[in-house]
């Protein structure tokens, strides 16, 4: 048989006392380093002894106008100070302020959608009354700064109230908006506390356009207002639906629930006759959710409604789609949200959705809220990988609450990666996981290649993307590569199962991951996170010592480690290969060397392939004379 024979290589295993982690040669920014000296957070990528975590309970009633868009609400939110520091302030999101004349906004949006801001008609906090036009009360783009007269101490609770209306956008869409004129995804619409954390305190990072969002967690009473023969469906569970749809539809979502086949709850026939809901001017939706990070709503007249579930563990989860009757492929979108659902919590995560039910709505890209997507509609593919990738946010940032603003990639590279491998499994003949490896190849080394570490707020444009997407996806796949399936999936349980409900950083991920593969991973983790540079191996000296016998010696040129591949070919056509993983470059080796015999035999040598991104292949094929 023939064969290549290598070189023996003694690796020794790395035997690290106390921490894995060797944190001092990570570099650490000076205010999260503080954190884990304060106790907040361990370098074993646990939570600290200190940690904590400011929670909210919302009832809020609103309701939504179709003819004006215009959203009116009100809200009750009783806000839990568990940090050991004295609030003087709070800050309220009011992200609709995107919208607002004058902002600060990443693209144009044009003049049709602009409006005055959303409107603060009252505020109490405490029962004190907020003249919103006081020196406490500071506008910030997207941020409400009200300075308090009365601090909220550590362990104390405060009450606000609040009351505000503005109008949704008809046409310049972001995340949210109008569709099909009175079909509305409603999603980061009430104001808001930020975020309040172990790092910065108060998160004050203003929204406007590119990166996403950071959210505390919260519990969530929510009825929405809306005329006869609107559904409402939401990120929270609907507990009087009997009160709201008719006989023959609550009928049909009640069967939906106990049944893994797609009910066709409402069709286009049905939305040609009334009789959707129960007849009454307006009806009032009732919704209930417990501990998530943010609640969204859609709602529409003329959307078919189709719906299943799917049994997981003792726990079934309930899937909704809404459509327009005229589409393309969103017909099969809830077909799809059960499959991706279950390979989400059987394999690409291996652990059970965490919520208790799923709604797509047709709307336009891909934007992920909890329980919720908004989803645009495609060919098959596109519609499989944007919704596996937008439910796969399920996890990360929703369920795991990681900070958009600041590390992206820490959710959208899991949601690029992991969906690959689900589209792959759904549609026969596909590998796209080559087209993250193509992505990466394309601007690696480029001016937008810029470490992962680097704040996503630091990025613009296409730099943004690729470096939350599509880079981020080749370290995460990379890392697969280097550590080994079981680790990498038992890293990636225990990371979840560490910090869900909690705010991770980038470096908690790390810990998480050296504590379960039980290694110093520093090799790793600088170069493809921390340092500017790309991958490029080479065959850099090929000794023939006789006829029979040969030593290849494979240099690691590029900074970036990537496994090395041998693929030896043939006089006679017949060729075979050998993998050596990335790890053979920790310790800073940057050379490999193997041996050939009968090169009488062998037309040429490659090394690496398609799948491991190099910067210049031009110098990894050897022909012999």
């Amino acid at each position: 048989m023939k064969k290549i024979a290598l070189i023996s290589i003694l690796l020794l295993s790395f035997i690290v006392k106390n921490s894995y982690s060797q944190h001092k040669k990570l570099y650490m920014p000076e205010h999260i380093s503080e954190c884990y000296q304060n106790g907040t957070r361990d370098y074993s990528g646990k939570p600290g002894k200190n940690y904590f975590q400011n929670y909210s309970v919302y009832n809020i009633a609103a309701s939504l106008d179709p003819p004006t868009r215009v959203i009116t609400g009100n809200a009750k939110i009783n806000y839990q100070n568990n940090s050991p520091d004295t609030l003087n302030h709070i800050i309220f999101n009011l992200y609709a302020n995107i919208y607002k004349k004058g902002n600060i906004r990443d693209w144009s949006i044009g003049d049709a959608d602009l409006h005055d801001g959303v409107n603060i008609s009252a505020l109490k906090i405490n029962g004190k009354a907020i003249d919103m036009t006081s020196k406490n009360v500071t506008n910030r783009n997207t941020a409400l700064i009200i300075e308090l007269d009365d601090k909220i101490m550590p362990t104390k609770t405060a009450d606000i109230e609040i009351t505000w209306s503005y109008p949704l956008p008809a046409k310049g869409n972001i995340r949210l908006g109008t569709y099909y004129e009175t079909s509305f995804f409603v999603g980061h619409w009430y104001p808001k506390i930020a975020v309040y954390d172990d790092l910065v305190g108060w998160n004050v990072d203003t929204y406007s356009g590119q990166t996403e969002f950071y959210h505390d967690y919260a519990d969530y009473n929510v009825e929405i207002t809306m005329p006869k023969e609107y559904i409402v469906l939401s990120s929270g569970t609907l507990t009087n639906e009997k009160d709201v749809l008719s006989k023959d539809i609550l009928k049909k979502w009640t069967a939906s629930k106990e049944s893994d086949i797609v009910t066709n709850v409402i069709t286009a026939e049905d939305r040609k006759k009334t009789g959707i809901t129960k007849d009454a001017d307006k009806l009032t939706w009732k919704f209930k959710a417990t501990n998530l990070p943010d609640f969204a709503f859609a709602t529409s007249n003329t959307y078919i409604w189709d719906a299943t579930s799917l049994l997981i563990d003792d726990k079934r989860i309930l899937i909704n789609a809404l459509y327009y009757p005229e589409n393309q492929t969103f017909n099969q979108v809830a077909e799809i949200s059960q499959k991706v659902i279950k390979m989400l919590s059987e394999t690409a995560v291996g652990m059970d959705y965490p919520y208790p039910q799923m709604t797509a709505f047709h709307g336009h890209y891909g934007m992920e809220y909890p329980a919720m997507v908004n989803d645009g509609d495609g060919d098959y593919n596109s519609t499989v990988f944007v919704t596996a990738h937008e439910i796969t946010h399920t996890y990360f940032p929703f369920y795991v609450a990681t900070n958009e603003v600041k590390n992206a990639w820490l959710d959208e590279g899991f949601a690029t990666f992991l969906p690959k491998i689900i589209e792959d499994a759904l549609i026969e003949n596909n590998n796209s996981l080559q087209g993250i490896v193509d992505i990466y190849q394309k601007y690696m080394g480029t001016e937008i290649d810029i470490p992962l570490i680097i704040n996503s707020d630091n990025t613009s444009g296409f730099a943004y993307r690729y470096h939350a997407y599509g880079k981020s996806a080749m370290a995460l796949l990379g890392l697969k590569q280097a550590i080994g399936d079981v680790k990498f999936y038992k890293s990636l349980q225990e990371f979840i199962m560490r910090w869900n409900g909690k705010h991770p950083t980038a470096y908690d991920f790390f810990y998480t991951v050296e504590s379960i593969a039980k290694e110093d991973l520093r090799w790793y983790w600088k170069p493809w996170f921390f340092e500017l540079g790309y991958p490029d191996l080479c065959i850099n000296t090929v000794d023939i010592i006789d006829k029979n016998y040969a030593i290849i010696e494979v240099k690691k040129v590029g900074n970036y480690p990537v496994p090395i591949k041998i693929t030896t070919v043939y006089k006679d056509g017949y060729q075979e290969s050998i993998e050596i993983k990335a790890s053979i470059w920790r310790n800073e080796r940057e050379k490999y060397f193997f041996e050939l015999d009968n090169i009488q035999d062998i037309k040429q040598i490659i090394l690496g392939d398609d799948m491991i991104p190099d910067k210049n292949k031009e110098d990894n094929i050897y022909t012999f004379n």
